[in-house]
């Protein structure tokens, strides 16, 4: 697991979820936090960043859920990017 990479991806994505507005902003920070003060993420945290329903891989941008976003599909390939990269780092 590659911690430095993967702490910098997340607050790339926490930075993004802000910009517009996604509510899944707190976790993302609340898992970067942990990562910023040298924890090891657990087996849920891992869960909540990479599973199934509910997880950051569930979360797409949208206006019909309240975000505040001009362009869906480019915060939408901006996203996937970095969901990919953050999954490449932290498996490293």
């Amino acid at each position: 697991m590659n911690k430095e990479r993967g702490l910098r991806t997340l607050r790339e994505i926490t930075a993004l979820f802000d910009r517009h507005g996604v509510r899944f902003a707190p976790v993302t920070r609340e898992i970067a936090d942990k990562l910023a003060s040298g924890e090891e993420l657990t087996a849920e945290d891992k869960h909540v960043l990479f599973g199934g329903m509910g997880s950051l891989n569930d979360v797409f941008i949208t206006r019909l859920n309240g975000d505040k976003v001009d362009d869906e599909g480019a915060a939408n390939r901006q996203l996937d990017q970095l969901r990919a990269k953050l999954g490449r780092e932290l498996s490293e």
